[in-house]
């Protein structure tokens, strides 16, 4: 589970490890309807966090 971990960034850390693993096994999956399998990139969205302050801000005016 995401859940237990504290930090975002170690979840972060831990995809990125594992990304060439990842390419692979879509690879494997998707190699009938690709040529090419894109790189994969993993971020942390904290466009929910954004959308909550702006959320408050609102509701104060």
């Amino acid at each position: 589970s995401l859940n237990s971990f504290d930090e975002p960034g170690e979840i972060l850390q831990l995809f990125n490890e594992q990304k060439k693993a990842l390419r692979g096994l879509l690879g494997q999956k998707l190699k009938s309807q690709m040529r090419r399998i894109p790189e994969i990139e993993f971020f942390i969205d904290d466009s929910l966090d954004d959308m909550m302050r702006m959320d408050e801000l609102f509701n104060k005016s």
